[in-house]
């Protein structure tokens, strides 16, 4: 029988390869996603977006990661976590796509990473900056989180999504499949998250 450390190695050497490697499979790794969007004094300060993981894999990454075996992760194991199975998908904008005004943005960076385990499910946090003054003209923006490998199935939802700081704002928003930004064959339309934001 295959070992779930064996498992683990696998997903984490895919992840390495996406660029040159497209499973030719169903997703193996289920994410309900959750976005909050920020907002500052100038305007849109950025996204943290909240990965919640499927049951298997977070077992998976417990038994790799949890050295001292007490179903939390540390710092150090948190560090472990972030070099051996994250920063690898800063080459895929962390499966993160923006769009403002129908031109992409360009994801950096990411601050504030955080692997979690609460009952024995796993969530990744982080923050994607994206400082975008906001003036009393409407902007439109377009925040998507998927894996066009579909090795991972990533959901996201109208529930799933909320704000800070946006007293200064007017803003309506809505959570839909982009038939229009197809992939994995053109079978499969990605959740975005539609902002039109303007400034009161």
């Amino acid at each position: 029988m295959i070992s779930k450390r064996i498992l683990l190695i696998g997903f984490v050497m895919f992840v390495g390869l996406l660029t040159s490697i497209k499973a030719q499979a169903h997703p193996h790794v289920f994410i309900d996603a959750q976005i909050k969007v920020y907002f500052d004094a100038d305007g849109l300060k950025g996204f943290n977006i909240v990965w919640t993981f499927d049951k298997m894999f977070s077992e998976l990454m417990l038994d790799e990661f949890d050295d001292d075996v007490d179903d939390n992760f540390n710092q150090e194991e948190q560090k472990q976590i972030y070099l051996k199975a994250f920063s690898n998908l800063k080459k895929h904008a962390y499966f993160t796509k923006i769009v403002i005004d129908n031109k992409p943005f360009d994801i950096k960076n990411i601050a504030n990473f955080k692997a979690e385990i609460n009952e024995g499910v796993m969530t990744y946090s982080f923050f994607i900056p994206c400082p975008i003054v906001i003036s009393s003209t409407k902007k439109k923006v377009l925040v998507y989180t998927y894996d066009d490998s579909y090795y991972m199935d990533v959901s996201l939802s109208n529930s799933a999504v909320s704000f800070s700081n946006l007293s200064s704002y007017y803003i309506d928003y809505q959570v839909l499949e982009d038939e229009n930004a197809a992939y994995y064959f053109d079978q499969i339309f990605p959740f975005a998250l539609q902002l039109n934001i303007h400034k009161r």
